[in-house]
């Protein structure tokens, strides 16, 4: 089944990591093109559709940008979007800059999203990383030499300070294969979710 769309809402992650293709329809100064992911951006879609720590990497709002003209700018992370306005305004720079969603979800997802928007046709993408992240800078920069996309590295480790703290363990409805629920919690479970669907019909 073939269907366009302007709604990030269409876009099924699901139907991507089973098989299924996207593609972007833009006018260049060739004339309209189109544009499809490839595998290995299938390949990465699939993985962070399953993130549980970063489910928005792929969310409507990243999702949103497949809509949009060029002149992107990929983060690390969430902190980063609402953090580098903060900065700019501090700065007293009132200039807009329109980045991918809410990040990539850590230094290491930027250059795939980035190779995404590649394929899709963006032509000019930026990208900007923590200080500690050079690694991850110097691979970009390398797998994008010649094109119209740049990186940046900041001067620190990261964007705010951060202080060193440790978690106390906790007892969870899952197995730490994050698959398993306990039985022990099945029942109880089974009523809170029922309750739910009939609190909401």
């Amino acid at each position: 089944m073939d269907y366009s769309t302007h709604s990030p809402n269409m876009l099924s992650l699901e139907s991507i990591s089973n098989g299924g293709t996207v593609s972007r329809v833009f006018e260049s100064s060739d004339g309209s093109k189109i544009c499809a992911i490839d595998e290995r951006s299938r390949k990465f879609i699939s993985s962070v559709s399953h993130n549980l720590n970063n489910p928005h990497i792929m969310g409507t709002d990243a999702r949103a940008c497949f809509f949009a003209e060029d002149n992107l700018i990929i983060t690390e992370g969430q902190e980063d979007v609402v953090l580098y306005p903060v900065i700019m305004r501090a700065l007293g720079m009132d200039y807009y800059l329109p980045f991918f969603g809410f990040g990539a979800g850590g230094a290491s997802g930027i250059i795939e999203i980035a190779h995404l928007l590649q394929v899709l046709g963006f032509e000019r993408i930026g990208a900007i990383y923590d200080g500690d992240k050079r690694a991850d800078y110097d691979t970009f920069v390398k797998e994008f030499a010649g094109s119209r996309y740049k990186a940046w590295i900041i001067p620190t480790e990261d964007i705010r300070d951060k202080e060193h703290y440790e978690v106390a363990s906790k007892q969870g409805l899952l197995e730490k294969d994050r698959k398993t629920l306990k039985p022990e919690y099945a029942d109880q479970m089974g009523k809170i979710f029922k309750e739910m669907e009939d609190f909401l019909k």
